[in-house]
């Protein structure tokens, strides 16, 4: 007759699909995590075209640094194109300046490509847009739930008042 302590040698400490966490009892709460599957596909990548930009803001070709250029800031051209001249500039300065050592070898140095500020800003304006209370150009549409609310009014009631 098989032991308990065999059986469940045998089975494993986790379900099927769930994997041991290191550093936690067997059999304790926590001690097991579904396995996630990843959905990398590196075909995907390749098949995007990488460029390179340079601080003006000019899409300089396929993402290979040139000899004597500084480190390249390298994105597929479709968002590379959706960012305009401006923000192609500033994410090349910043790659720039956060590694300045073109000749420095090892991991690289991964940096934003938009500034924490309007990477803020780019989320909120999309929460204001999933919530439904504002109107198109960020004015709030429906008035604030709590009576006693400073801002009761909505900007619609405000505009008939300005009038």
């Amino acid at each position: 007759m098989k032991t308990f302590k065999s059986f469940l040698n045998e089975k494993g400490r986790c379900w099927p699909d769930y994997k041991p966490v290191s550093g936690k009892k067997a059999f304790s709460a926590g001690s097991c995590v579904k396995e996630e599957e990843i959905e990398e596909d590196l075909r995907k990548w390749f098949k995007q075209d990488w460029v390179r930009m340079d601080t003006k803001g000019n899409v300089k070709g396929h993402c290979a640094r040139d000899p004597g250029e500084g480190k390249p800031k390298c994105l597929p051209r479709e968002r590379a194109n959706s960012l305009g001249k401006e923000g192609r500039a500033a994410a090349a300065r910043r790659k720039r300046r956060e590694d300045p050592n073109a000749e420095r070898h090892g991991a690289p140095i991964n940096v934003r490509t938009e500034s924490a500020a309007a990477a803020i800003a780019a989320a909120t304006a999309i929460a204001k847009k999933k919530s439904g209370n504002y109107d198109s150009e960020g004015f709030r549409k429906t008035p604030y739930k709590e009576p006693d609310h400073p801002l009761r009014k909505s900007n619609a009631q405000r505009r008939k008042e300005q009038k």
